[in-house]
């Protein structure tokens, strides 16, 4: 049994200088780089939205859909709106609640079912706030104005769109 030579500091220089020598890109790769020009390339954040999958919410339940009246009389006045919304195997609770005497509105929400860690994005009439999911997958965002508002939910590899929220004062 022969064992093998260890070997020399000489032939491992040589062999890492040749390691670090790299072939020029063919012309023709060279050319269409440079024909696209320098917008060619995408941000980071573009290839990450790239490659989520988006999916729209679909409602299941809006107290805000019922009558006053089939509420019965203890429900006059400014109260909690809560509203079911189902996605991806997930459910999201989002509850509106009018922010006091100063007006507005908190919304308020947590996603329900298998575990869900990212952002949440609210936009609306100029306004673009982000919050991260607390470990209970809860977020808050307010007091916030009457008006037309676009909630979004980004995880790792899906991003969940909600329809449009209305916000209106009473």
């Amino acid at each position: 049994m022969t064992t093998p030579t260890e070997p020399t500091d000489e032939q491992l220089e040589q062999w890492l200088r040749a390691s670090r020598a790299l072939e020029d890109a063919p012309a023709w790769l060279v050319e269409r780089v440079i024909a696209r020009g320098p917008g060619a390339a995408r941000p980071a954040r573009a290839t990450l939205a790239a490659t989520l999958r988006r999916v729209l919410a679909q409602l299941v339940s809006d107290t805000g859909a019922v009558p006053a009246l089939a509420l019965g009389l203890r429900s006059s006045g400014p109260q909690l709106r809560q509203l079911l919304y189902a996605a991806d195997g997930r459910d999201i609770d989002l509850r509106v609640t009018p922010a006091g005497a100063d007006g507005g509105f908190v919304v308020s929400g947590q996603v329900l079912g298998p575990e869900f860690r990212g952002e949440v994005r609210l936009t609306g009439d100029g306004v673009d706030l982000r919050t991260a999911l607390d470990d209970g997958g809860e977020f808050r965002f307010g007091p916030l104005p009457a008006g037309r508002w676009q909630l979004t939910l980004t995880g790792a590899d899906v991003q969940i769109d909600l329809p449009v929220l209305e916000l209106a004062a009473a």
